[in-house]
């Protein structure tokens, strides 16, 4: 969970000063900043995959039903709701700001890029960080769940 916090602030913060500052510089400069998102962006893409089996033994400690399939389906039906607002919002910002395919884009167009990889992106991070904030297992909580586990497998 701390980790995913990290990685998700690390990542926030690179495409903030990308979107400040990175139309300034030389592409050195955003090739070395992209460094630092790349190392942010992977704990975002490692962690939730290794947070779900935690969810899934939590689920199965409370119930005695192991529903892997249910919690890796809708995780990834919610996923590919997630890409098609995003998407669609991404269609709309464009539009919005005048972007035309094929052609030199307009300031207008090119803020609307830059406002969707930089602040919008981060919008939705710290939503997601807000949300795990609060998300119940932790080290502690696991060895707890685990030891659950452990004892409604002897009771099988």
């Amino acid at each position: 969970k701390l980790v995913y916090i990290i990685g998700m602030a690390v990542f926030s913060v690179c495409i903030l000063v990308m979107f400040a500052v990175g139309h300034r510089y030389e592409v050195a400069f955003s090739l070395g900043i992209m460094v630092f998102v790349g190392v942010g962006l992977g704990f975002c893409y490692a962690m939730p995959w290794a947070m779900m089996p935690d969810t899934i033994e939590h689920h199965y400690a409370e119930t005695g039903r192991r529903n892997e399939g249910a919690f890796y389906g809708i995780w990834t039906f919610i996923i590919k709701i997630g890409q098609a607002i995003a998407l669609a919002i991404t269609g709309l910002v464009l539009w919005f700001t005048g972007y035309v395919a094929n052609a030199a884009q307009s300031p207008t167009a090119l803020f609307g890029m830059r406002f969707l990889l930089g602040p919008a992106a981060v919008v939705f991070y710290l939503l997601a960080i807000a949300v795990l904030w609060v998300y119940p297992i932790d080290e502690q909580r696991y060895r707890q769940i685990m030891e659950r586990v452990a004892l409604r497998r002897g009771s099988t």
